[in-house]
């Protein structure tokens, strides 16, 4: 039987139990804890069926087949019309009205559209801002075997994709038979449940699709033209477009034989040969060891269907699998990780040298989705929050924090500090922060600003002694700020911020939504909302907010009207978590009021304004003649024709670049930096990679691309051949000097 994991998905753990919840469960004794458990949190209520009662939050706001427009007053049309204008123009792109010539033309066209092919096409433009020339974003992805026991909006805030470890227990018909050791409530289940996950995908989040056990463990793959059009058409095309594959587990007495691998040679044959679902990829899981051999293998590759990697401890329940690692072989562009716990079934801790081993057993020319699955410890088999989500969360940090400082390292730490940066790099690095940094957004930072690359602390480096570096950026109208590498999470991607909007963010609706009073908001009021607050409000963001989360107006703690978001929940409760959790802690996310609302607009940058500027890129801004460099100026140095190194400087001359001065631009291909030493721009080529991944070269339109494309070269050694190449120049010099006064040694 497939392991099912606590916390399953929502909609369904209302009507049946799984087979280790009991409905009279006992209080948990007080037993030994994990460290990241705490002695004092409430133990979890149990999980009893209980088919009278309500559903949780998001299931009873359920999606409208309406668009959002259609729920608001036909009286803010006018304006939601002329937001989503803005919105489109913004972008500075027109391509919808593209036939138009004279402005009087377009503005015609543009009053005539209606709010639907408005909206349609804010979407295609946003998605096409948000994808365009970003292959390196990042190839390792992280989930988990359903949300065990988290909200979606505290899983979706840290973790990129889901199984649906539930959609294994369904069936293809409600007179389908089924496995004997299934609870008996298992089976059929409503094909609008699917809805509630293609809600879920609309942003961005992916989900791996766990074929129902009709496929794999009642037809074990026969006939698949009598089930799997009814899967496919009644329920899976539903959220299809936010699957990344379907995953096909097969049980331990499913062995290699003839027939059964002909079954499967079939299957895939099948599914390749309708358009509807011929473009779908697929995954298979299995648990005897006899189908790992070449023969399967290259079945796979000429399929194009990828293996499961396991990792596993074997006590008997995966048949002869040997405990560890199955073979690690890729059979097509991406890899499918599972890790199950390394003490028995879904048990076990994963310490951080596994973790690290991980990320670099994950190939670095595909992407990988990694799931984690080790719900408890032996030392600990209920445990208040699972071993699984912690690890996915620390390996997270660990695969992510490699990827962001990898794309902006090489300018950090390449050359002198402190040092102002060529044009070039200053556009990498603000458009690199304003993307995936909301404290960057929060402080200001903006392509125009001149930046600097310098220490840390208040002392300087010497003597080819290397202290810590950060980003300052120098604006004309305030105070320089600096800004460090891991400063930027991918948590804070704005691209994952800009798919929850609307294009027609409106305050003064938001209020007049609020004073109708407290109730609970339907779909579309509760989506228009829900953007509003996620593009202008900070503290809605970092509780956690999405479009879909469901929202009620209340009384606020004030005596005034509040918005209350509410997680949508896994198991109908809230379930208890340690003080340091990284999640709600709480029924609700958060409670602001339209004023809060209006104090967050006048303080805080808006997110729409650091999307559109990274799409187009502004001048840069001229550095303020008020601006004190750390190091103090010298005289120039006098430079000898026949010493003129391309990239040597001379450490003990530092005269800077006058303010005044126009930097010239630097030939496709080169970064300009200024050096001290001879008081010129010299141009220097860009790593043969990094070249690659530009396409030649550097435009102004291409920012965003560019701050997600840039890789870390194998060897950052920029201050060592700095530092040799002075030391060349200097022999030079001193050898030139003596040639030409005579003296020993020349």
């Amino acid at each position: 039987m497939a392991w099912q994991g606590r916390g399953s998905w929502h909609s369904w753990q209302q009507q049946w139990q799984q087979p280790w919840q009991q409905q009279w469960q006992q209080p948990r004794k007080q037993t030994w804890q994990q460290p990241w458990q705490q002695q004092s949190a409430p133990a979890p209520k149990a999980c009893k069926r209980e088919p009278d009662r309500k559903d949780t939050a998001s299931v009873k706001r359920r999606r409208s087949s309406l668009p959002l427009w259609e729920e608001l007053p036909e009286a803010d049309h006018d304006q939601l019309r002329e937001n989503l204008k803005s919105s489109i123009e913004s972008l500075q792109v027109d391509k919808g009205f593209e036939q138009e010539t004279s402005q009087e033309n377009i503005a015609s066209v543009k009053a005539s559209a209606s709010l639907e092919s408005l909206h349609a096409e804010f979407k295609k433009l946003l998605e096409s801002t948000l994808t365009k020339n970003q292959p390196v974003d990042s190839k390792i992805h992280v989930g988990l075997m359903d949300y065990m026991g988290e909200s979606h909006e505290e899983y979706r805030r840290d973790l990129d994709f889901l199984e649906t470890t539930n959609t294994w227990f369904d069936t293809d018909s409600k007179g389908r038979r089924k496995v004997h050791y299934l609870p008996e409530e298992c089976g059929w289940q409503e094909p609008a449940l699917y809805e509630d996950l293609a809600c879920r995908v609309e942003d961005g989040f992916r989900l791996v699709l766990k074929v129902s056990h009709v496929a794999t463990h009642l037809c074990k793959l026969e006939r698949p033209q009598e089930w799997w059009p009814r899967l496919w058409e009644q329920k899976y095309s539903r959220c299809a477009s936010g699957v990344v594959a379907f995953l096909w587990q097969f049980p331990p007495s499913f062995r290699f034989q003839p027939n059964l691998f002909e079954r499967l040679s079939h299957l895939f044959t099948y599914l390749a040969g309708e358009s509807r679902w011929s473009g779908l990829r697929h995954i298979v899981d299995f648990r005897h060891g006899s189908w790992y051999n070449e023969e399967v293998y290259n079945l796979l590759r000429e399929r194009r269907v990828c293996l499961a990697w396991l990792n596993l401890q074997n006590t008997g329940w995966a048949a002869d699998l040997p405990s560890g690692w199955t073979p690690t072989v890729q059979t097509t562009d991406f890899t499918f990780i599972r890790l199950f716990g390394n003490e028995d079934r879904c048990t076990g801790w994963y310490d951080k040298q596994f973790l690290q081993d991980l990320y670099m057993l994950c190939p670095r020319d595909a992407h990988s989705y990694v799931l984690f699955g080790n719900k408890a410890t032996k030392a600990d088999p209920e445990p208040l929050v699972t071993p699984c989500s912690l690890n996915a969360r620390e390996f997270r940090s660990i695969f992510s924090t490699v990827d962001l400082v990898a794309r902006i390292g090489w300018i950090l730490n390449r050359g002198r500090c402190p040092r102002r940066l060529a044009p070039e790099e200053m556009q990498v690095v603000s458009s690199f922060f304003i993307r995936f940094s909301e404290r960057a957004r929060r402080t200001g930072v903006q392509l125009q600003m001149p930046v600097w690359v310098v220490a840390t602390g208040d002392s300087q480096e010497q003597d080819g002694h290397k202290m810590k570096r950060c980003f300052e950026w120098r604006p004309a109208d305030q105070a320089p700020f600096k800004v460090g590498v891991y400063d930027a999470k991918a948590q804070d991607d704005i691209a994952g911020v800009a798919r929850q909007l609307t294009g027609m963010e409106d305050v003064e609706i938001v209020d007049s939504i609020s004073s109708k009073g407290p109730r609970q908001l339907e779909d579309g009021e509760a989506r228009f909302v829900n953007a509003t607050f996620i593009r202008y409000s900070p503290r809605a963001r970092d509780a956690g907010v999405l479009q879909m989360t469901a929202v009620d107006v209340v009384n606020g703690k004030d005596g005034g009207l509040a918005f209350r978001w509410k997680a949508a929940t896994t198991s109908g409760e809230h379930m208890a978590k340690p003080e340091w959790w990284p999640a709600t802690g709480d029924v609700h996310l958060a409670e602001l009021s339209c004023e809060d609302l209006r104090n967050d607009i006048s303080t805080e940058r808006d997110v729409w304004d650091a999307l559109c500027e990274l799409k187009g890129g502004t001048p840069l801004e001229e550095e303020p003649s008020n601006t004190k460099d750390p190091v103090p100026k010298v005289a120039q140095a006098t430079k000898l024709p026949s010493a003129a190194s391309p990239v040597g400087r001379t450490p003990n001359a530092a005269k800077l670049k006058d303010e005044a001065e126009v930097e010239p631009k630097a030939a496709p291909g080169k970064s300009r930096t200024w050096d001290p030493a001879t008081g010129q721009w010299l141009e220097e080529e860009l790593p043969a990679d990094i070249l690659q991944m530009m396409g030649g070269g550097v435009q102004d339109s291409d920012v965003l691309a560019i701050s997600s494309t840039i890789p870390f070269p194998e060897r950052c050694e920029a201050s060592e051949l700095d530092f040799k190449s002075v030391v060349s120049g200097a022999k030079q010099i001193m050898a030139e000097f003596s040639t030409f006064f005579g003296l020993p040694g020349a």
